[in-house]
């Protein structure tokens, strides 16, 4: 047993909280914090999330052919390469020896899993972004029981613009195969990554300003240049756009990334009264996309090439006390409008959180909003007893003329629901009310059921209006943020990661984070991406529309059983170790 081994097992058999004197004193502060954290070493599970986000980041690209060339160089000594994001999840992995790859795939040092210290205990990338320098860790110098045999060094790489770190760049090898040299040559190589993202920026932001400088002299159309770090507006064109706009603008984009083959896109932005078009076309640089032209017309859009992407803008008719203008919006707006007569009983449906009680009340003011507004809450069912209740609902559907709302009928016991249908069977005669219900589900069928949550009362209910969750609405958040930030502005990269968000809690949640949010520091300051809470920082990709839909119903089971994955999986027919890859894909681990 080596020095390193019998020290770190004085100190984890210790009652002292300080490590053995003879520890590196680097090596002794990350024990003591990884102890702190909770670790336990003979506990490896690092946590894992599905990698995508960083695939076309800027820190990936300037270190693609450093570490290639340095691979190239290495290739004979046994050792991986690996670089992370700021969190210390990997990104990348480099690696050619075999048995070496074998030992790697064991200690789980692969894309997507996360070697902070909070989570495996010592070890070069964690440490090294703790300490905010280089460092080498070898054998037993590790706190996880896991890195006994392994050896490795690591830097951190950080923006030239802004000091901060973008990731960290690390070699490992087996323990018998790591030689101090390591770390060297990992922060010269941190440091070619570094010298590349300046010359990156240089050539970037000259080919942006010639761009924008080009343009300007040959147009009187409001132009803009922007990408991930400037935005290069015309004066006419900061008379036309707010910051909801460009936010538009960022995550075209953003998708136009995503496409690079696409030739360009038009889309409409402004507020319904002055709809204007914008055409985005890529500005490359050797087959590297580095930022967006956007000329800005008004009007009707333009005939465009085949394969150009439309995004429609155009404001359809709003809801009262409502905000939307997205195509999955305006169809529930439409719904709404057709069934908003003062008659019909409905049933309005959808996850915890999308607005449903505020849809009621928008039909109660589209109906004339002259009568009152009545809610009965099934959860006060505890708190009033049963027969109260009922007695309560019954007399507020035969008195004056109002809007009842019957909310959260899926919390009624099948008995109840047989009780309330009974009582709206015996008073339809009299009833001057206009009778309205809501439904915690994924989706509830027009006519509801006695299958449905609430049994029979839902089958009093002949039409349903289905409120989408928010993550199948993304275009309304930025309106939406505008909206709940009150005089505070909106950065562009902070609306497209609020944009790009699942939203588990769907309005609600969003609400919640930007009341917070509004009432700390400057109110009219520019809302940074680093004001946002950690989880929200974080640019997830978008969901197709199977995956939404597998998204909902993963949701709606985990609802439904508590949190019990093991139910939900039953629930769902699948396996549980299927229920977990799938949460992990669809970024449900937050929800």
């Amino acid at each position: 047993m080596n020095h390193q081994r019998l020290s770190r097992l004085q100190f984890l058999s210790s009652t002292e909280p300080e490590p053995p004197v003879s520890v590196r004193e680097a090596i002794a502060k990350s024990w003591k914090r990884s102890r702190l954290s909770g670790v336990k070493p003979g506990q490896f599970a690092p946590p894992y999330t599905v990698t995508g986000a960083e695939q076309d980041h800027r820190l990936l690209r300037a270190a693609r052919p450093v570490l290639q060339r340095l691979g190239e160089q290495l290739s004979d000594c046994k050792i991986s390469l690996v670089v992370t994001n700021p969190h210390a999840r990997i990104a990348e992995r480099w690696v050619t020896n075999r048995h070496l790859e074998r030992q790697l795939d064991r200690i789980m040092l692969a894309a997507g899993f996360s070697y902070a210290e909070e989570h495996v205990g010592t070890n070069a990338i964690g440490t090294a972004l703790e300490q905010g320098g280089s460092v080498a860790v070898a054998g037993g110098e590790h706190f996880a029981d896991a890195f006994q045999d392994m050896g490795c060094a690591a830097a951190p790489i950080h923006d030239p613009r802004t000091g901060r770190v973008l990731g960290i760049i690390d070699l490992t090898s087996m323990h018998r195969n790591f030689n101090p040299v390591m770390l060297p040559v990992v922060l010269q190589a941190a440091a070619d990554v570094e010298q590349r993202l300046v010359d990156e920026v240089s050539v970037g932001e000259h080919l942006l300003l010639e761009r924008f400088l080009q343009a300007t002299r040959h147009t009187q159309h409001p132009v803009v240049v922007m990408n991930d770090r400037i935005v290069l507006e015309s004066p006419a064109a900061a008379k036309l756009l707010g910051s909801t706009d460009h936010a538009v603008l960022w995550e075209e984009m953003l998708r136009a990334r995503e496409a690079p083959t696409t030739p360009g896109a038009t889309l409409h932005i402004g507020d319904g009264a002055a709809v204007m078009t914008a055409r985005l076309q890529p500005i490359v640089d050797g087959g590297t996309i580095v930022g967006e032209f956007v000329e800005i017309g008004s009007g009707a859009p333009p005939r465009t090439r085949r394969g150009d992407r439309h995004v429609a803008r155009s404001a359809p008719t709003q809801l009262p006390l409502l905000i939307g203008r997205s195509s999955r919006w305006a169809e529930t707006v439409a719904t709404t409008v057709q069934y908003a007569d003062g008659r019909g009983r409905v049933v309005i449906a959808g996850e915890a959180g999308v607005g449903k009680l505020a849809v009621a009340r928008a039909m109660h003011e589209l109906g004339g909003g002259d009568r009152a507004f009545v809610v009965r809450d099934t959860a006060d069912v505890a708190a009033e007893g049963m027969a109260t209740w009922i007695e309560r609902t019954v007399r507020a559907l035969a008195g004056p003329p109002a809007t009842v709302v019957i909310r959260h009928v899926e919390l009624l016991e099948m008995a109840m629901a047989h009780e309330v249908a009974k009582a709206i069977d015996d008073d339809t005669h009299r009833s001057t009310a206009w009778l309205l219900a809501t439904l915690t589900s994924a989706i509830t069928p027009a006519g509801g059921g006695s299958s449905s949550a609430g049994g029979p009362l839902l089958d009093r209910f002949p039409q349903a209006i289905n409120v989408p969750p928010l993550r199948q609405r993304t275009d309304d958040v930025p309106a939406l943020v505008q909206h709940w930030l009150g005089e505070r502005r909106c950065a562009p990269e902070s609306m497209s990661a609020l944009m790009a968000q699942r939203w588990p809690g769907n309005l609600r949640e969003l609400q919640e984070l930007l009341t917070g949010l509004r009432s700390q520091g400057d109110r009219r300051g520019t809302l940074s991406l680093t004001d946002l809470p950690a989880g929200y920082r974080v640019t997830l990709r978008r969901l197709t529309l199977l995956e939404q839909t597998e998204y909902g119903a993963i949701v709606s089971a985990l609802t439904a059983c508590h949190g019990n994955k093991a139910l939900a999986a039953n629930r769902l027919g699948i396996s549980r170790s299927t229920l977990y890859r799938k949460m992990a894909a669809l970024g449900i681990d937050r929800a």
